[in-house]
């Protein structure tokens, strides 16, 4: 029986559950945990593909329809999520392709049907995704620190969220978003859905600074090797003020906690907020860092054109390079702070996969670096340095996750 691809939602909540379940479930037992998780999804009414078979639903993914920054210019953009296929049919191949492709496709087409240059999820497995033309886009930190080296500052704007609070909330991360490259906007409805999902983990807290909010984070709690950390989860915060500001209100509960553990961009060198800098490279006595560098983030760039007019080379860089991304190149023109991009049948000044050229375009990856990696096959060396100038600036930083 050929496979049937179906489009479902909040309606469907009891269906979605399942198929949810079957793919990702240790077993029965998990379906009300499930079911919470599903009621508190973002999607709406056609986000849910389901695949089915004469078995059953055999296959699922959710496309979210969001917002990325990319230099500045808001994109529309498919967050992709709950990718899964139930046990039974994993690795199954139908008409001589796999259920995961099939279920690619379906989201590929579902990005173009929206306008969506931009695809972006949270991967299980980066290499599962590559194959897709996902590449990783996104570096970041994860600190834990002893209390007692966190920096000092006023704290007495910090209080416990009230409901009243959630416009400024909602106002606080929108200049959050406005402020980064990279990152997904969090809507109200968003918010609404992040603070349902927390509001077990622990205490949101607030940072009244007159009439509006400078930051906002869940306040949890972990116990690992017998010391109590204090975790914080989704920190937003407007300006590097209010993230020290933050810092500064976690240092004051050190009756309570041994450290904290808070998650920031890559490139915020948070040791220098604190009383002690270094982050040893040994076995140390006195109270000091200790940071770990994850990924988490990939992004497929759909529409190429439309992303690269995104773009904002800096003023008096001009120029043509032809990119060759997978098996389509693109004819990139440079001129007067902006850029365009169109298809060309001329040939290829770099060249690279899909995957890589999403890392380059976003900025996570330098193309000079690419080259030296054997991630980019380059034709014309001048074109290296022109793609540096487009691609650069901010390193992209995703504050959102779904």
């Amino acid at each position: 029986m050929p496979l049937k691809a179906t489009w479902l939602g909040p309606k469907d909540l009891e269906r979605v559950t399942d198929i949810r379940l079957r793919c990702y479930g240790g077993g029965p037992a998990d379906r009300p945990k499930f079911l919470l998780k599903s009621k508190f999804d973002r999607s709406v009414d056609g986000d849910v593909l389901v695949l089915s078979d004469d078995t059953g639903d055999v296959a699922t993914a959710t496309s979210l329809s969001m917002t990325c920054n990319v230099r500045g210019t808001p994109l529309p953009c498919q967050g992709v999520a709950w990718v899964g296929t139930v046990r039974s049919h994993r690795r199954r191949r139908v008409d001589g392709r796999g259920l995961a492709s099939r279920v690619m496709d379906a989201l590929a087409e579902k990005a173009k049907e929206r306008g969506q240059p931009v695809g972006m999820l949270a991967p299980f497995r980066v290499s599962f995704y590559e194959a897709f033309g996902y590449g990783v886009m996104e570096r970041q930190n994860t600190w834990t620190i002893p209390l007692a080296i966190l920096p000092e500052d006023d704290t007495g704007g910090f209080a416990e969220y009230r409901e009243s609070d959630f416009d400024a909330c909602v106002a606080s991360r929108q200049r959050q978003f406005d402020a980064t490259h990279g990152d997904v906007a969090t809507p109200a409805h968003s918010l609404k859905c992040w603070l349902a999902n927390l509001a077990d983990v622990g205490f949101r807290m607030v940072d009244r600074q007159g009439d509006r909010i400078a930051s906002q984070f869940t306040l949890g709690t972990e116990v690992i090797d017998g010391r109590t950390i204090a975790v914080v989860n989704k920190p937003f915060y407007d300006s590097p003020a209010a993230l020290r500001r933050m810092l500064a209100m976690l240092g004051t509960l050190r009756d309570q906690y041994a450290a904290a553990r808070i998650t920031v961009p890559i490139d915020i060198p948070l040791n220098w907020w604190l009383r002690e800098r270094q982050v040893p490279h040994r076995t140390v006595d006195h109270p000091a860092a200790h940071c770990q560098a994850i990924t988490r983030m990939q992004a497929r760039v759909i529409d190429v054109p439309t992303f690269v007019s995104a773009l904002r080379p800096a003023a008096g860089i001009s120029g043509l390079i032809n990119v060759g991304a997978e098996k389509t190149i693109y004819r990139i023109e440079i001129a007067d702070g902006r850029a365009s991009a169109a298809v060309t049948t001329s040939p290829a000044d770099v060249q690279t996969d899909d995957a890589t050229w999403a890392a380059i375009a976003f900025g996570d990856l330098r193309p000079d670096m690419a080259e030296t990696m054997g991630r980019l096959k380059v034709e014309r060396p001048m074109a290296v340095s022109l793609l540096t100038d487009l691609t650069a600036g901010r390193l992209p930083y995703c504050h959102e996750y779904f």
